[in-house]
């Protein structure tokens, strides 16, 4: 299984970690959770690898919804998105979309 714990996905210029925890079930009856306010993204243990990386896109489509400024939605919009969503990053290789950014990276630290 692929380690998902640690993992930091970028929103909109906000890093949210990813932890993987036994509580997030008890506490909030689903599978994951996002938290804005400390930008972690909660995602259930014990679940099976596909399960658990369709939770991750799941709590990323709230993020994205989130950092995108839209604070009243139907969960229904985030359910059909991320399934969507999360099968196009799983069965397409975005590999082109780095090779430009990996010529403009070294440009991109010299400014700091």
């Amino acid at each position: 299984m692929r380690e998902i714990h640690g993992k930091v996905i970028r929103v909109a210029g906000n890093d949210y970690t990813v932890e993987v925890s036994p509580q997030v079930v008890a506490v909030t009856g689903n599978w994951g959770l996002c938290q804005y306010g400390d930008n972690t993204i909660k995602v259930a243990d014990g679940l099976c690898e596909n399960r658990q990386h369709g939770v991750l896109v799941h709590e990323m489509t709230h993020a994205i919804m989130y950092e995108a400024g839209f604070d009243d939605y139907e969960e229904e919009l985030v359910n059909r998105v991320a399934k969507v969503l999360y099968q196009v990053l799983r069965d397409n290789d975005f590999e082109f979309l780095r090779e430009k950014d990996d010529q403009t990276k070294p440009a991109l630290e010299a400014l700091y």
